[in-house]
């Protein structure tokens, strides 16, 4: 039993990011195990989630509005697929404040210091920079996963993140 919560208690600490200097350092690197992957996705898709409500409150371009209800909408989806996998990889998620890294709070904190037309253009490069992330990282382990379902999810997930890139691209010629 103590070995299991050992054990228990790494992965949480490598995967929730529990330190501040471990949660820097595994935002900047490719997940290693299907559990990091699982955990950051989630974390990857939270945060696109968080982004896009603070669009509808900073801007008033309806087409950003609307990027960011598709963003809340599928985002969403991806993310309680991924949260179906975590539960039954037995991945502990971290959830509010503590589950984003020091990347993702200064992009958030920075965007939430713009408005209109300053966030739109902000906003739509953010969205295509994390897309492309994003992607690069579904990619992976979309054919890298040995659990079968979890490579499913992220060839769905990879489909629907092109997509979104592309829509970023769109707004970000539009807006500037």
């Amino acid at each position: 039993m103590k070995r299991f919560t050992a054990a228990l208690v790494a992965t949480v600490v490598v995967i929730s990011g529990v330190r501040a200097e471990d949660r820097t350092r595994s935002e900047t690197r490719e997940p290693a195990t299907e559990k990091e992957f699982v955990a950051k996705a989630i974390a990857c898709a939270n945060h696109e989630i968080r982004l896009a409500e603070l669009a509808k409150k900073q801007t008033k371009n309806a087409d950003v509005i609307k990027f960011a209800d598709t963003i809340i909408t599928d985002h969403t989806a991806m993310r309680d697929k991924l949260n179906d996998r975590a539960k039954s990889m037995n991945v502990a998620i971290v959830e509010g404040e503590k589950a984003y890294g020091k990347e993702q709070q200064d992009q958030y904190n920075h965007l939430k210091t713009l408005t209109n037309a300053e966030f739109d253009k902000t906003y739509a490069k953010t969205m295509v920079e994390n897309h492309e992330k994003a992607i690069k990282m579904a990619e992976t382990w979309s054919t890298k996963a040995t659990d079968k379902d979890l490579g499913t999810v992220s060839t769905d997930c990879v489909a629907k993140l092109k997509e979104h890139k592309k829509m970023a691209e769109d707004l970000k010629a539009k807006v500037g």
